[in-house]
């Protein structure tokens, strides 16, 4: 499986890991998750790049969030996913999951895409190089593999740490942290291929916003 091709936007950097943890354990668990719900690599994603008229193309989208996460734009066509299924397992998670939101092509183990949000609750650190390090400490322990930070700011230059990174099944995925005012928020995107990972972080780039 081909890593996500990298736009001019989306530079690696390397990382060196700390002794001091900063995440939340629930950071690892929560995309996980979301990666665990979708079939192994190899389904093809539907998503349609921009065309046609500005009206016509927010036509193709519905707006997911809240206050406290903030907003992005998912196809319009996607279905929320009930934070059970997200929770993958005994649903011991569920009730963490349930203070954020999840939207997937489709229903069950049929679906091939995912978008989540996620507020992680309040945080008093900077989004630097100390949440980095714990951030690929823990994915590295969970054996995920192809693991990188990528520069790709949200929004009108919200500030953010997006990773990318490829599961033992062979599905990428990616996942954007961000801070929307005391909160630190994730936003989980797992998909079944790297053109449609490619896909949906040029659209939660260009449309997440921290009000509507």
């Amino acid at each position: 499986m081909a890593s996500p091709a990298r736009t001019p936007r989306q530079t690696a950097c390397p990382h060196h890991l700390a002794n001091k943890r900063v995440l939340l354990p629930l950071l690892a668990a929560a995309f996980v998750a979301c990666v665990l719900a979708l079939p192994a690599c190899g389904a093809s994603s539907s998503a349609a790049g921009p065309e046609g008229s500005a009206a016509a193309e927010a036509a193709k989208y519905q707006v997911i969030g809240s206050p406290t996460l903030g907003y992005v734009d998912v196809p319009k066509e996607w279905v929320e996913v009930d934070t059970q299924e997200v929770s993958s397992g005994d649903g011991s998670e569920a009730a963490s999951l349930s203070q954020g939101v999840y939207y997937a092509d489709s229903e069950g183990a049929d679906a091939t895409a995912m978008i989540g949000m996620l507020s992680y609750g309040a945080f008093d650190h900077d989004l630097d190089d100390k949440v980095a390090n714990e951030f690929v400490m823990q994915f590295e322990a969970m054996g995920y593999k192809d693991i990188a930070q990528v520069d790709i700011p949200l929004g009108d230059d919200i500030a953010s740490q997006c990773y990318t990174m490829t599961a033992s099944s062979g599905n990428p995925g990616a996942l954007f942290l961000v801070k929307n005012g005391d909160n630190l928020i994730g936003i989980i995107i797992s998909t079944a291929d790297g053109d449609a990972l490619n896909t949906y972080l040029s659209l939660v780039q260009r449309s997440y916003k921290s009000q509507v």
